[in-house]
């Protein structure tokens, strides 16, 4: 169904700012669009579409269906996808590392390098907007706002059960920005500019002082020029183009509006839906019927005249014959209902043979590749067209076609979610749209723990050494690592950090018994604490097959208030928060545990005592470790099988103690524990690793869990509890068993799950507070950063 719709002599515009498709914007959001039109429009959230199975997507079309079949007859529904230019010199900004005229500025350089050569491979100098806008007929204002009232509470309910995400009505100054960076494509900057000006905010622009001195939102929003010629309509310096869908293929595929956003140009991609009343379309479909039966009886008639077979008939009019009754059939047996609705496609760029020879090219292969027919709109046509294309709800074109809501629910405004958090750290390219992936972990509020899981050879350590380096070159953060494998000592080197060897031998000494005051939730007991993590290195020492007994705890317990009385009672008295000459040390352990009058601790004292005289003493002394480098790796390879899991242990809790004092100067203290699953294998050590990621945040600290051992790691409860608490999950390559857990323990889409199959190094998934993003790390090789993150010893400098 077609229809020409020719201007008026009214409709005439003189100046610029009448040709603004409204008629008055309110401060409450509501836009007049026409006269008794009013419109109101929301932010749509993006979900992962492309990357969900079958099943999700069908199940996010059922929904996108229902939510717009929920609407009466006569209100408009219009969806925009805005592919609008950013500001690259802000956006460089925000992403580069700055140079800091030290002597790592070279990593800096070449890690900017290569940031650069990811941006110019990719379309990140543009971004998508994605707009829905309701309109709906009301007598003034004030009946609009009643009829909104309950149109909100739908968009909201509806779009928010789809995304998980809260969705409001967009503010009178958010609608009025998005409206003017579409006309003033040519210019930087914003419509609300706010200036400091002899001590006063000043602001370039408030409907407010629009009103007082007797002018109107357009007469602001207009650009200097605004020409409509054959070719093209003039914006200022830029020129656009409108453009129609004339034909529609008899399937349509979920991602046709989505497409359309991959052009690399700027552009307005808008469709407008009007649910018709379900009794007046009844009306015409059977009409249609009505008339395509007459016509087959008059062939049919015609036939028998002239003595040919009637079978003979035009295959489109049996063809029309049968979509009719299939649509009446769906109408009245499944209450399917009809909507009209048209597609514009608006091309911008800065001059006409761009547009045509670059713009237009795009826009014509990706319709081929859809099986759809665009046209561009005639030059009478092209105003009208262009309002259409704005994001406001003023639908003014009738090139309409009628499809019912099965077809509507094919054209969905979701694609793939994105992850570009403003200074956000890089971690690779989004695997289906190819944009950098920019996340800062820091500044997760809420839960900044993360952990990287990934089988052998998947990419896990050089994952953790790119944040690392983030961290150390962006930040004046301190970075500490637990490292059972030296694996990062080539990185350590070069980035000026300093080294801990932690072996049977070495002078190097960590006290596992040194305590800082102040670690201690509201007032909580610090010894309390402490005490937890005493019996879970008792547990590794001697607690055996089946771990240590009540009986045994207790007696811990014991004494580890005996020995921390009078170290509590020192630093309460000189006011220091901890004194490691002073700490209490596990041979004041071993001491209290024999004095004590039961058989259980005079067992556990002689179990204690190689730790304490004998050859695995090393944890028995008070610390001697200066750790003052913001870049601190405690090293653990050397020593021996039987300490490793301690050795994590006392390690982690050496950094907690430094994290605690960090927090007072007002510093982040990131640490990486690799090996993790290590420290999983035991209840009392699982128990209080569990404890320390859920309170790290609460000390400004980010921890970082890294493993391979997956499989064995989730048969602990403590461990899926550590999994699922951290906001951040990097899943690297997986085996069946591991991704199968891990899958159905965080949601990944069985689409999502190829992923994590892959043998290539680098590729995985980021999960982030829910949000799955497919990642592609393929970092340069040709780099002194690349040489210095990998693990393979042929790749190294």
């Amino acid at each position: 169904m077609t229809k020409n719709k020719k201007k008026s002599k009214e409709e005439i515009h003189s100046t610029n700012y009448q040709s603004i498709p409204y008629e008055k914007m309110y401060t409450n959001g509501i836009l007049e669009v026409r006269k008794g039109i009013f419109s109101k429009s929301y932010r749509i959230p993006a979900i992962n579409f492309k990357t969900s199975g079958d099943a999700e997507q069908g199940r996010i079309a059922d929904m996108w269906t229902q939510f717009l079949d929920s609407f009466e007859a006569g209100v408009e529904i219009q969806v925009t996808l805005y592919n609008k230019s950013i500001n690259m010199e802000e956006f460089m900004d925000t992403v580069f590392i700055a140079e800091n005229g030290d002597q790592y500025d070279r990593y800096r350089k070449e890690y900017n390098d290569m940031i650069k050569s990811k941006i110019s491979a990719t379309k990140n100098n543009l971004e998508t907007e994605k707009i829905l806008t309701i309109s709906t007929s009301g007598t003034d204002v004030f009946d609009a706002m009643e009829r909104f009232v309950q149109i909100d509470a739908n968009v909201s309910e509806c779009i928010g059960l789809l995304t998980k995400q809260s969705v409001s009505p967009m503010t009178a100054k958010e609608r009025l920005e998005l409206i003017y960076s579409i006309y003033h494509m040519d210019q930087e900057g914003t419509l609300y500019n706010t200036k400091t000006i002899e001590g006063h905010q000043v602001e370039a622009f408030s409907l407010e002082n629009c009103e007082k001195q007797g002018i109107s939102s357009k007469h602001v929003i207009a650009p200097s020029v605004m020409e409509f010629s054959k070719s093209s309509i003039q914006l200022g310096n830029f020129y656009a183009k409108p453009y129609f869908i004339a034909n529609y293929p008899t399937w349509i595929k979920g991602t046709l509006l989505t497409d359309f956003a991959g052009l690399g140009c700027n552009m307005l991609t808008t469709v407008t839906f009007t649910p018709m009343d379900q009794s007046e379309a009844l009306k015409m479909v059977r009409r249609q019927n009505t008339n395509i039966s007459q016509e087959l009886v008059e062939h049919q008639k015609t036939a028998a005249r002239k003595g040919y077979d009637a079978s003979l008939i035009a295959p489109t009019t049996t063809q029309a014959k049968e979509e009719a009754e299939g649509i009446l059939e769906s109408m009245t047996k499944d209450n399917v209902k009809q909507y009209t609705a048209n597609f514009v496609i608006t091309l911008f760029a800065p001059d006409e043979d761009t547009l045509k020879n670059s713009c237009e090219k795009q826009l014509m292969t990706i319709a081929n590749k859809n099986l759809l027919l665009v046209r561009p709109f005639s030059t009478v046509q092209s105003e009208d067209a262009f309002a259409t294309s704005l994001p406001i709800g003023n639908n003014k074109v009738l090139n309409q076609r009628l499809i019912s809501s099965v077809t509507v629910g094919c054209i969905i405004p979701f694609d793939v979610k994105e992850m570009m958090q403003k200074n956000g750290m890089y971690y690779g390219l989004n695997a289906v749209s190819h944009n950098l992936i920019l996340y800062n972990r820091g500044n997760d509020r809420v839960n900044p723990n993360g952990c990287i899981l990934g089988m052998p050879g998947a990419g896990k350590s050089f994952a953790a050494k790119r944040e690392m380096i983030n961290v150390l070159l962006n930040t004046n953060d301190e970075v500490y690592i637990i490292d059972p494998e030296r694996e990062y000592k080539p990185i350590v080197e070069k980035l000026g950090g300093s080294v801990v060897k932690i072996a049977n031998g070495s002078t190097s000494y960590i006290n596992p018994f040194d305590m800082n005051i102040d670690n201690a939730d509201d007032g909580g007991d610090p010894v309390r604490i402490k005490s937890d993590f005493i019996e879970a290195i008792c547990e590794i020492m001697i607690g055996g097959r089946y771990g240590l007994s009540p009986i045994e705890k207790t007696i811990i317990g014991k004494s580890v208030i005996n020995i921390y009385g009078p170290y509590v009672e020192y630093l309460k008295k000189t006011g220091k928060k901890y004194d490691v000459k002073k700490a209490p040390t596990m041979l004041d352990f071993y001491n209290d545990l024999a004095q004590q009058p039961y058989a259980e601790a005079a067992n556990m004292a002689l179990s204690l005592e190689r730790y304490v005289k004998g050859s695995l003493d090393i944890f028995s002394h008070s610390t001697n470790v200066e750790v003052d480098n913001r870049f601190t790796v405690y090293d653990i390879k050397d020593i021996g099988a039987g300490l490793k899991e301690m050795g994590l242990h006392i390690c982690l809790d050496n950094i907690w103690n430094k994290m605690i004092s960090n927090s007072y100067k007002g510093k982040r203290t990131w640490f990486y524990i690799d090996e993790f699953y290590l420290m999983m294998q035991k209840q009392s050590s699982a128990s209080y690793i569990s404890q320390i990621f859920k309170r790290a945040r609460k000390w400004n600290g980010v921890v970082c869990a890294i493993t391979q051992n997956v499989e064995d790691m989730l048969k602990s409860e403590e461990a899926r509890t550590v999994i699922n608490n951290c906001s951040f999950v990097m899943l690297l390559g997986q085996s069946d068993m591991n991704r199968k857990q891990l899958s159905s323990m965080l949601g990944i889409s069985r689409e999502e799950q190829k992923y994590i199959s892959s043998p290539k190094p680098g590729m995985g998934l980021i999960r982030v507070n829910g949000d799955v993003i497919p990642m592609n790390d393929d970092f340069p090789k040709d780099t002194e950063l690349y040489k210095i993150m990998t693990t393979r010893p042929e790749e190294r400098l």
